[in-house]
């Protein structure tokens, strides 16, 4: 498990590696600690799927579905 912190001391990303690649689900962060956003890695490439989104207080801003590595409109 790989972590970043912002200046301040909250979480910045969080996230999984393996041989050098993103690898799982991938979490980052506000300053003020809620999450930003987060989607899953496979062998480093954004899976297929939906990604979240959230504003700085913790409610959902959007969603965006992606297919081969592409944001799907």
């Amino acid at each position: 498990l790989w972590e970043e912190y912002h200046e301040n001391s909250q979480l910045k990303f969080r996230g999984n590696f393996k041989d050098g690649e993103r690898q799982g689900l991938f979490e980052w962060y506000h300053k003020n600690g809620q999450l930003s956003s987060k989607g899953n890695f496979t062998d480093g490439e954004r899976e297929d799927g939906l990604w979240e989104y959230f504003n700085e207080d913790g409610t959902i801003k959007n969603t965006k579905n992606y297919k081969d590595g592409k944001l799907v409109e």
